[in-house]
């Protein structure tokens, strides 16, 4: 039994909550998509999106939405997402929008990590198109 929650503790938590979730998302064709976790010694709240998946299996989540509806305001296009970029030697995909951020465009680097970068970095690492 887990008397006092530490980092180690949490992330087996978080692991283990999110394979016996994940179990109820696949057999609904959905995708669970971890967003945080904060915790002290004795509680931690995890915070999960559960999205439907579009025709290529990407997850529709929120911000995918939002790249989606407002990349023009933005000085994108909505087809700019999941376009690929170089920043600093690493590979970047275009996966969503924060709309209230100094660093609304969202790109997940080739590892998965997603990272924030301004609009101008993205429009200025983004190859033209042909």
């Amino acid at each position: 039994m887990i008397t006092k929650l530490d980092r180690a503790t949490v992330h087996d938590l978080q692991e283990e909550l999110k394979a016996a979730m994940k179990v109820v998302t696949d057999r609904h064709g959905l995708s669970l998509i971890f967003k945080s976790q904060v915790f002290n010694a004795s509680s931690t709240q995890l915070k999960y999106e559960v999205a439907v998946r579009d025709a290529s299996g990407a997850a529709q989540s929120r911000e995918r939405q939002a790249f989606q509806l407002m990349a023009v305001s933005y000085g994108h296009q909505s087809s700019d997402l999941d376009r690929t970029f170089t920043s600093r030697g690493r590979t970047f995909t275009i996966c969503g929008l924060k709309t209230r951020s100094s660093y609304p465009v969202l790109a997940k680097r080739d590892d998965g990590t997603v990272f924030k970068f301004t609009v101008e970095t993205v429009r200025m690492a983004l190859p033209p198109r042909s």
